[in-house]
């Protein structure tokens, strides 16, 4: 027998926003132009959802019970709980940054140790899943002779 649920989606939508500033470097472009940033709207923002770039995941699933209702189990299982954390990646230098959230900084270091437990394992695999093909393309044989050290133990 089938069971109703109900599933809830995110996608992520980059918005961007050029701001122009003179200043002596870096660092002081950055203060002056979020300076600026106060005083923007969300029309001065652009971007929408690119699939190409982006997936869709799944934010929640509830099962229904058979008296209620999509819509009234969509206002109550509202799961503010689920997060997101950015990465950012610049795809020509190969360079990486996480963005830390507001969110983040709100919860126990207990919480942010277990969470980054479990995004670290993911990235590590990751990292293991590329260099394996990096390794796969870059030197499709393998083979690879292994020529034993002797050590200096044996008489």
């Amino acid at each position: 027998m089938e069971t109703k649920f109900i599933v809830c989606f995110a996608r992520p939508i980059v918005e961007k926003l050029s701001i122009e500033t003179f200043a002596t470097s870096k660092e002081e472009a950055v203060l002056k132009a979020m300076e600026t940033l106060k005083n923007t709207h969300d029309r001065d923002w652009s971007g929408k959802y690119d699939p190409e770039s982006y997936t869709i995941c799944v934010d929640w699933i509830e099962e229904l019970d058979d008296r209620e209702e999509s819509e009234e189990i969509d206002q109550t299982f509202q799961d503010e709980s689920t997060k997101y954390l950015l990465l950012q990646a610049d795809t020509d230098t190969g360079e990486g940054t996480i963005i830390p959230q507001p969110w983040l900084m709100m919860q126990s270091a207990l919480m942010i140790a277990d969470l980054s437990k479990d995004w670290s394992s993911q990235l590590i695999a990751l990292e293991q899943e590329g260099f394996d093909e990096f390794l796969r393309v870059s030197c499709p044989t393998k083979s690879a002779k292994i020529i034993p050290f002797p050590d200096n133990k044996t008489p």
